[in-house]
């Protein structure tokens, strides 16, 4: 991704594709999800780092209710 909003663009667009029921036999089939989003090099260039922020964002997606993404922020001191 270019940019910030960008990469909120695609994010939305993603949800709200996984958002249009699906029909499975018979039965209607709605899926939500929600993402930790932590970007490489910005946040970090350790892959267990990185994989411990989206982990860290995702946690604060589903704690923002649900069906949404978090993008990881790297705290400044």
């Amino acid at each position: 991704m270019k940019s910030e909003p960008e990469l909120h663009e695609v994010l939305n667009r993603l949800l709200l594709h996984l958002a249009v029921p699906y029909s499975l036999a018979g039965q209607s089939i709605a899926i939500s999800m929600s993402m930790g989003v932590t970007v490489y090099p910005q946040d970090n260039s350790e892959p267990d780092i990185l994989m411990r922020h989206a982990d860290e964002a995702l946690y604060e997606a589903k704690r923002a209710g649900r069906n949404c993404f978090h993008r990881y922020r790297v705290a400044v001191s």
